[in-house]
């Protein structure tokens, strides 16, 4: 018998049949291409990056409380976490902001959820070979448009799937 590990885990979006996103050519464009992606009252959740001077300032000027408590990435040292809302607005100054920020500065790893479940989960997100998991809450042709927009690919992703060994064998 095969089960879907941690399938009921609302953070462990890997683990879940999702979309498989190649990673985008850098944030600037991402940022740019998740404007009307995204539906209303989403939050971004950005962990462990380093961020200084005017990334720092947008940073502390539009945090908000966690939503949803999503386990930490990096367990040492402690992490920087930052919650923005993915306003039409915070987007694009993100966009502007990260053409002069290299990319561990901004995250190394990156969630963006809404209500009590992730849609968009990326470790490593500075390595922008690594792929991205998206929600199957975000319909198909809404993934193709916006992979498409950003040169992008997509595949479905089936949850991780061990064997269970039953007591009975």
């Amino acid at each position: 018998m095969l089960k879907n590990k941690s399938k009921d885990n609302p953070f462990d979006l890997w683990r879940k049949d999702c979309w498989e996103v190649s990673g985008p050519k850098d944030f600037p464009s991402f940022f740019r291409g998740l404007i009307g992606f995204l539906p209303e009252g989403a939050i971004m959740r950005f962990e462990s990056g380093c961020p200084s001077g005017e990334l720092a300032t947008f940073f502390a000027s539009n945090s908000i409380p966690e939503k949803i408590p999503i386990p930490k990435g990096t367990i040492w040292p402690k992490p920087q976490v930052f919650n923005v809302p993915a306003t039409d607005q915070n987007l694009l100054e993100l966009s502007e902001l990260t053409e002069k920020y290299a990319e561990p500065e901004v995250a190394i790893h990156f969630h963006i959820y809404l209500n009590d479940y992730v849609l968009i989960g990326w470790h490593d997100a500075f390595l922008f070979d690594d792929p991205m998991y998206v929600s199957k809450k975000i319909p198909e042709d809404k993934i193709a448009i916006f992979c498409d927009s950003l040169s992008m690919t997509y595949k479905e992703h089936l949850g991780n799937v061990e064997p269970v060994i039953s007591a009975d064998r």
